[in-house]
């Protein structure tokens, strides 16, 4: 189970009556970075729906992150950067999350796994 942050933004995502939708409402709502999870339901579509709006919403204002949280990170971040840059998208950072701690992490730099940020949160906040 994810922190209360990402559980927060998958509830967000929920809350709308499609995940694109919900992308779009956060994108257009925020005043200079914006934060989109694809992998509340299925990280491809997610993807894809995410690609649409930055490029709908493309502003040199906005900052724009993908949050990645859940399964295998190190391929579903080598596959989203692959995505991204291949729709002209380099400046869309990556972020990952999901029970990371400093050896996940390492391993991570160790690969060169392309992420910008980890979120260390639920390893941080318990007694793991």
């Amino acid at each position: 189970m994810g922190d209360a942050s990402t559980n927060a933004y998958h509830a967000f995502i929920k809350s709308y009556s499609s995940e694109i939708e919900a992308m779009r409402a956060a994108v257009d709502h925020a005043k200079v970075d914006v934060s989109l999870m694809i992998d509340t339901y299925a990280l491809k579509q997610g993807l894809r729906n995410a690609i649409k709006v930055i490029k709908e919403f493309r502003s040199p204002r906005k900052t724009v992150k993908i949050i990645i949280d859940s399964g295998d990170l190190e391929a579903e971040a080598i596959y989203v950067r692959k995505e991204l840059d291949r729709e002209g998208l380099q400046d869309v950072r990556i972020t990952l999350a999901g029970n990371l701690d400093e050896y996940k992490i390492a391993h991570f730099v160790r690969r060169r796994v392309p992420v910008n940020t980890c979120i260390v949160a639920t390893e941080a906040q318990t007694s793991a």
